[in-house]
């Protein structure tokens, strides 16, 4: 792999970790920022969350 290839995967793992990290901490502002305007969670049992119901579940501690 190049060194940009390598760096640009660096990146993705560096924004995956913070957006995970604004998701345990229920970092709203941060969650907003890094999941797309057109983000769609597809939960396991096949229900489908909107980004904003999905952060706002986040938020309520609904979804942990």
């Amino acid at each position: 792999m190049s060194d940009a290839g390598r760096e640009c995967e660096e990146d993705l793992a560096d924004v995956e970790r913070r957006r995970l990290r604004a998701l345990v901490d229920a970092d709203l502002t941060v969650a907003y920022e890094l999941h797309a305007s057109d983000f769609h969670l597809i939960t396991p049992s096949g229900d489908s969350l909107t980004k904003d119901e999905y952060l706002q579940g986040i938020s309520s501690g609904e979804i942990n």
